[in-house]
């Protein structure tokens, strides 16, 4: 089936990657901030937060991958339900992530924990998805390219907005180590975040519709486990990419931890 979506709809779904780098940046600039100065934990307890967190995702990213492969949702479509369900509870756990609870040191890192890993496991519930949009939105592959490019330059203008208001806005609120500063201006956020996702999934209600002959064709195709990592380690391209994608996290959440 041909698909060309309309420059209001490429447009509109872009504000997603708005919404998401709200989220995101914040996260990765001030998450270990908080966790130091306002919780009052160890550099070395946050950083493990970090790593668990990490090695959690390489386990749930590519079974995410697979389990948007195989959704046909009558109601939802294919990618519009996990947004649409999943961007409110990325707004309420994100907030929960930077609450200061008097529950002790033990109870707080417990705390810390949960919230972060919890998070991690929601934003790839909306993030993938997300991602994989512009896959039906166009059969063009440079149609493809410019919505990406377009949705890319959304993300940067949210990362500049938290770069460059979020601790002026803490400061308004009350200061740097005020809890319910942080409260604020993470409620907001995700208020902001939240909405935009929405819109963004709106959006593409018509595009991302179920598609009947899909039931038909699941038939015959099943794949071991075994089979989909032969075929992954085959692919020297993707290989390539993930190691690259690899490497640039891990310099992006160094270059924040130093700072």
């Amino acid at each position: 089936m041909k698909n060309q979506s309309s420059n209001k709809v490429v447009w509109t779904y872009s504000l997603g990657s708005f919404g998401n780098n709200l989220v995101f940046i914040f996260v990765s600039t001030y998450a270990m901030f908080f966790y130091t100065d306002v919780l009052g934990l160890s550099a070395v307890s946050a950083g493990a937060i970090f790593m668990v967190a990490r090695l959690i995702d390489a386990i749930t990213d590519p079974l995410m991958g697979a389990i948007v492969d195989r959704t046909n949702s009558k109601r939802w479509g294919k990618y519009r339900g996990y947004i649409t369900f999943g961007a409110p509870l990325l707004g309420i756990i994100f907030v929960l992530m930077f609450t200061n609870l008097d529950i002790g040191i033990g109870g707080k890192l417990a705390y810390a924990y949960i919230t972060y890993i919890v998070y991690s496991l929601v934003w790839t519930i909306v993030q993938i998805p997300y991602l994989a949009l512009p896959i039906i939105l166009s059969n063009d592959v440079a149609i493809r390219t410019r919505i990406v490019t377009i949705t890319q330059a959304f993300g940067a203008i949210g990362s500049m907005v938290i770069s460059s208001w979020a601790l002026q806005g803490l400061e308004s609120f009350g200061g740097l180590e005020d809890p319910m500063a942080w409260r604020k201006v993470t409620m907001i956020i995700a208020v902001s975040a939240t909405v935009l996702l929405l819109i963004a999934a709106h959006a593409v209600n018509k595009i991302d519709v179920y598609v009947p002959h899909k039931e038909k064709e699941k038939v015959g195709q099943k794949l071991t486990v075994k089979d989909q990592a032969r075929a992954i380690f085959k692919n020297t391209a993707l290989i390539s990419l993930l190691v690259a994608f690899g490497t640039d996290q891990l310099a992006f959440q160094v270059s924040n931890s130093l700072r």
